[in-house]
């Protein structure tokens, strides 16, 4: 069976919240809320929405949304990033992420951030200690890619507002 991945659509939109619910449930970094998140951000039409399917079943979902940094134009964050529980380990997240970061470049995007376990995320080329940071994050937890050398930069990232549902 082939997982592809694909734009969400409305159609999607049951399926993703129980599965991000689900898929996050058990994370000891998680706020409980990160499906509140995906939803908002499918709403807000203004996020890219991935989602991996296999036969016609939702088993990832991944988001990227733009970032607000001083001085700094045209950052995504990613997030959240969840496969079906059973399904992890098997390179579904992976292919999101790729898939997600090629479009991201293609549409002139200067970087993706996003908090998460360093060990993962670093191979795909994202860094720790680029200067820039999320408040309340711990520094080895928030990474960042700068799809160019010109576009590195420094100072606090604000996510997209939807990511207030996890604030404490």
């Amino acid at each position: 069976p082939t997982v592809i991945v694909r734009d969400q659509t409305q159609a999607d939109c049951a399926a993703v919240f129980d599965l991000v619910q689900e898929a996050f449930s058990t994370m000891k970094y998680a706020c409980g809320r990160e499906q509140i998140v995906a939803s908002r951000l499918f709403e807000s039409g203004e996020a890219v929405m991935l989602v991996a399917e296999d036969q016609g079943v939702i088993v990832g979902q991944a988001s990227f949304s733009r970032v607000k940094i001083q001085g700094a134009e045209q950052w995504w964050g990613l997030g959240p990033i969840a496969t079906t529980p059973s399904r992890q380990r098997q390179g579904i997240a992976r292919k999101m992420l790729e898939t997600g970061l090629a479009r991201l470049r293609t549409m002139g995007a200067a970087g993706c951030v996003l908090v998460g376990d360093p060990a993962f995320y670093m191979r795909f080329g994202f860094l720790q200690g680029t200067g820039l940071y999320f408040e309340g994050v711990p520094a080895e937890n928030f990474l960042a890619l700068p799809f160019t050398t010109a576009s590195v930069s420094s100072g606090q990232v604000h996510f997209h507002a939807a990511f207030d549902a996890c604030a404490p």
